[in-house]
């Protein structure tokens, strides 16, 4: 009789699952279960890049509506200061605009020593900073993997290290560190290959630090995300295969069926006040293949790309299709 009843309800749950749901499991439990963890954040100290649009913005409003204390950096001033604005009337005590290229590694220790005397603390560091490219491998020129590298993974990986020293040398009590990365940071991403590499590295150098930071008995939270398609302007912007050529897709007029930026933002939220390693976001279905891919890799290489991964099925599926 037991056997019965699972043969019917594995299916149906297997089923809607498959329909409902966009983000690994544990992650929505954790968002349906466990808001108490979100009031936290109030007065705390958050320090957000790339908060001038798509992910990074909403991320921006969500902390600022749970009483965040808000640092909003990127490279776009006038946006920054709307979202800065935004984020007042959303109830952040305070917040402040930080403008500063991540790439530029030699401006991160002033920066961060600046917002110390400013605030006093930094409770939470969200890497939301990062570029987007679209061209072949064989196409791809180094000069523009270099210029793609210095953002998405030395800009990122050094603000981290000056902003984990300080922790450490001052025995910061309960301190987080957010990394966005995407989906192509765990199984590749054809006709992407230079950012697919760079946010596999951001996952080699933060997976180490996780390692070294327990070894040392620290309290350092790390909670890499890697989301699928979102909307935003990334697109427009992304680099290709040389320098001064951008990629020139804008999501925001377009029909795309991609995940809605602020849907996204929610479960980020939600997985960094919960202190979750890694996060799994994604509509279908890209979600189902994290799982086959994490859990049955050569199925997956073998026999699952020769149809997922055609040019033709990839073509269709950044376009929504």
């Amino acid at each position: 009789m037991i056997c019965f009843v699972l043969f019917l309800i594995v299916p149906i749950a297997l089923l809607l699952w498959y329909k409902r749901a966009d983000a690994d499991l544990t992650l929505l439990w954790k968002h349906f279960s466990g808001q108490d963890e979100l009031s936290k954040y109030k007065d705390q100290v958050v320090w957000i890049t790339g908060a001038s649009s798509g992910i990074g913005e909403e991320i921006a409003y969500s902390f600022a509506s749970l009483g965040a204390r808000l640092i909003l950096s990127g490279t776009r001033i006038e946006a920054l200061m709307k979202v800065q604005e935004r984020c007042l009337d959303k109830g952040s005590p305070k917040a402040i605009c930080v403008p500063f290229d991540v790439a530029e590694h030699w401006s991160h220790e002033e920066l961060h020593n600046q917002i110390i005397a400013e605030f006093g603390e930094i409770n939470l560091l969200v890497n939301n900073a990062g570029r987007l490219q679209r061209s072949e491998f064989t196409a791809t020129n180094v000069d523009a993997e270099k210029e793609l590298f210095n953002v998405n993974v030395f800009g990122i990986i050094s603000l981290c290290r000056v902003t984990v020293r300080h922790w450490l040398r001052t025995g910061q009590a309960n301190a987080q560190l957010y990394v966005t990365s995407s989906a192509a940071g765990k199984m590749g991403s054809p006709f992407s290959s230079s950012y697919a590499g760079s946010k596999h590295a951001l996952h080699g150098y933060l997976e180490t630090l996780r390692d070294e930071l327990s070894c040392s008995g620290s309290d350092i939270r790390i909670t890499i995300a890697n989301p699928g398609p979102v909307r935003s302007n990334l697109r427009a912007n992304a680099l290709t295969d040389k320098i001064g050529k951008k990629y020139n897709r804008d999501d925001s007029t377009s029909q795309r069926k991609l995940m809605e930026t602020k849907r996204c933002a929610e479960l980020i939220v939600s997985g960094i006040a919960h202190g979750l390693d890694e996060l799994w976001i994604a509509d279908q279905p890209l979600l189902l293949l994290f799982y086959v891919y994490q859990y049955f890799p050569s199925i997956f290489r073998r026999y699952l790309i020769n149809y997922v991964m055609t040019k033709k099925q990839i073509e269709k599926f950044r376009k929504g299709e």
